[in-house]
């Protein structure tokens, strides 16, 4: 790092040491630099996991999410228009990753809300030589801002619906939250992944060019390209192997009279988490979840759709529950479901959007109608 940001950072850093002794969660200092590519270097320092009790976790998350909200707002005082931030923690006693990621959100989060659009900063990189990381981060701002705009606020007379808007206009796409491996340097000859020279370049569907090496590296971790988000090839999740079973029952879905219903059933055991997880080792929490379609043209190709997608390990993760806060347990995988088979319920029907919002779900998962066999 010394020999990456000059003499200047040196000086700056070694003072502040002097100063301090030592950093502290929830803030933060900079350091000038003399390298042209960028101006500072901003410091600070996560908590570490094993300092706090188990009924106390919550803090260390929370202490992690302020810390990084500490380096947004340092960043702003030097009126930066952009920053990097790398997956800080990954030292002594990090925080796990599906946790750190999820912190990373709603530090971004919450310094927008604060901010309320008077911020110099106009670009956030996350940056990190493991790219698992980095699809871990988009993967959790796909869920966070893959919600309606306008969430739905009423007070409806009991057993009324109510339903969540939906707009395809607030979808989020990959090509919205694609993963920046390098600079738009607007020269053609060098790849957006290395930074260098393109060797060997290799050309996708989409027409963007790469390093043969670095796009076969980049497709070991996910199939779609850097640039555009565009799926090349069939993607493929991190779910934890499990079964898929459709029964029909005899009874109707509200807004389907006369109309069998299509059961879906998951079973999901419990387990240990494997390297393609979140935290490789550790015990996860397994689930039996149920959804329901009705058994007509349209809830028929609906359950296929979904059956391709349980083959390619898409419908559910391993992540931290949302209404529990509990980590390490089997949670959905951003593709809706129709849970509940009874009228006017939460998560059930009548729902005139459901069958474009699933189908756009899948196909932002690269499953379509062109998948299915004759």
């Amino acid at each position: 790092m010394y020999e990456a940001a000059g003499r200047q950072y040196y000086e700056d850093h070694v003072n502040y040491i002097r100063r301090n002794d030592r950093f502290t969660v929830r803030t933060s200092v900079s350091s000038s630099t003399n390298n042209h590519y960028y101006k500072y270097v901003i410091h600070t320092t996560e908590p570490r996991w094993q300092d706090y009790r188990e009924n106390e976790k919550h803090k260390c998350a929370l202490d992690f999410q302020q810390t990084i909200v500490c380096c947004l707002v340092e960043a702003e005082k030097l009126k930066l228009k952009s920053i990097a931030l790398p997956f800080v923690s990954t030292g002594i006693s990090p925080i796990p990753k599906d946790m750190c990621a999820k912190e990373y959100c709603k530090a971004i989060e919450e310094y927008s809300r604060i901010r309320n659009n008077t911020s110099s900063l106009i670009e956030i990189h996350f940056i990190d030589k493991n790219y698992a990381l980095i699809s871990l981060i988009r993967q959790e701002f796909a869920q966070a801002f893959n919600k309606s705009e306008q969430p739905c606020v009423s007070k409806l007379e009991p057993g009324r619906q109510n339903l969540k808007p939906y707009s395809k206009s607030t979808k989020v796409r990959a090509a919205q939250l694609r993963v920046r491996t390098g600079m738009d340097s607007g020269n053609s000859e060098v790849c957006s992944i290395c930074w260098n020279k393109m060797m060997q370049p290799k050309k996708l569907q989409c027409g963007h060019l790469f390093c043969s090496v670095c796009i076969d590296h980049h497709f070991k971790n996910e199939p779609t390209c850097p640039e555009c988000g565009g799926i090349q090839g069939i993607l493929t999740g991190i779910q934890p192997p499990g079964r898929m079973e459709t029964n029909i029952k005899s009874s109707s879905l509200c807004g389907f009279p006369g109309t069998n219903t299509i059961e879906i059933v998951y079973v999901i055991p419990s387990g240990i988490q494997g390297a393609e997880h979140p935290n490789p080792g550790r015990p996860f929490e397994g689930i039996t979840r149920r959804a329901y379609l009705p058994n007509n043209t349209k809830g028929q190709l609906i359950a296929k759709l979904l059956q391709i997608a349980f083959d390619r390990r898409l419908i559910f993760t391993i992540g931290t529950s949302r209404t529990t806060g509990k980590t390490g347990v089997v949670i959905w995988n951003d593709i809706s479901h129709k849970t509940n088979p009874e009228p006017n319920a939460m998560f059930g029907f009548p729902d005139d959007m459901y069958f474009d919002r699933v189908l756009d779900d899948l196909g932002f998962k690269g499953v379509t109608e062109k998948d299915i066999q004759p």
